[in-house]
């Protein structure tokens, strides 16, 4: 939501589009490219057509790219963490406390090889996503009907930070 305010409706509803079409003929540029040099990884797939120096980069930039959604997403999900626990508890700790809690958590995760392993976890993920869209619904909606609609702007000064938004939420094109 906060994206959308940055951008504005109409800006940001005609870049999310936009973004997601260029995802989808990126998606199938790499899915051509894999059934026609026959090779299972883009790694693989670099190597074959443009040599050894290319799998590396390719490789490079998938790990940086993986590394950069992973630290922003464990700062999100701490940031929220730390907003609930002020709200429901009154505990107001760092956010870099709430880090190391998240990674204490994460790490013994990461260590699975086989991730059908962890179907329990994302089951229990998926069920907390699902009540976070409800709540937010909800909230949105008694908003929507106690106050109207309010000021719905189409273009906002701030759109370049709806870009990085809009990117990010496409950022399966890394893997």
């Amino acid at each position: 939501p906060r994206a959308f305010l940055n951008g504005g409706l109409t800006l940001s509803i005609l870049f999310l589009i936009f973004f997601a079409l260029l995802s989808f003929w990126c998606y199938l540029i790499l899915v051509y490219s894999k059934v026609a040099t026959g090779v299972s990884s883009f790694g693989d797939i670099g190597d074959l057509l443009y040599g050894k120096s290319m799998k590396i980069l390719i490789l490079a930039s998938i790990v940086l790219s993986q590394i950069g959604f992973v630290a922003a997403y464990t700062v999100f999900t701490a940031e929220n963490l730390r907003a609930f626990m002020i709200n429901v508890f009154s505990l107001n700790y760092s956010i870099s406390t709430y880090v190391i809690f998240e990674c204490l958590i994460l790490m013994p995760l990461a260590l699975f090889r086989n991730i059908t392993k962890l179907s329990l976890a994302a089951l229990l993920a998926n069920i907390f996503i699902l009540c976070g869209l409800v709540t937010i619904v909800i909230y949105a909606s008694i908003d929507l009907i106690d106050n109207g609609p309010g000021v719905i702007s189409n273009f906002n000064e701030d759109w370049t930070l709806f870009i990085g938004v809009a990117i990010f939420a496409f950022e399966g094109i890394g893997l």
